[in-house]
């Protein structure tokens, strides 16, 4: 994934020194350029304690014949809601469908009318909230750093 998902941060944490990380935009990429043969492994998730199987790395690795996993990498997972906006202005929250899913209780508790936007990563989501006015994501701490 783009710097600052959990995806970057789970390939961070497992590449060694020599290895050169790069980052793509979505799981169908990564895995597309792994079966094209223009990287040699690939970091991508499958799995998470709250809402199960990851559907898009799932699909995406069962239409490619020759891909196996051969590692696992664990994550913890921290979720912040961050905007500059005010909460009371809130009138969009973005993030990866994964992290709505997994913070679907606290948005419907504390923003039922706020409207949630699935987009392609956290990272991605925290760029929009940035650029936009009156928006908010949910996203990891590497995002508030960057």
């Amino acid at each position: 994934g783009p710097i600052g998902s959990y995806s970057y941060d789970a390939a961070n944490k497992y590449k060694s020194a020599e290895d050169e990380l790069k980052e793509y935009k979505n799981i169908e990429e990564v895995i597309s350029e792994l079966e094209k043969g223009n990287t040699d492994i690939c970091v991508v998730p499958v799995e998470n304690a709250i809402h199960g199987a990851v559907v898009d790395t799932m699909d995406t690795i069962l239409d490619v014949a020759d891909i196996y996993i051969v590692d696992e990498v664990v994550v913890d997972v921290h979720h912040m809601l961050m905007s500059k906006s005010k909460d009371s202005t809130i009138a969009k929250i973005y993030s990866h469908t994964q992290a709505l899913e997994q913070c679907r209780r606290y948005l419907s508790e504390h923003y039922p009318d706020v409207e949630k936007i699935p987009v392609s990563s956290t990272s991605f989501a925290a760029e929009l909230a940035q650029k936009e006015s009156d928006t908010a994501c949910i996203c990891n701490e590497s995002c508030k750093k960057l």
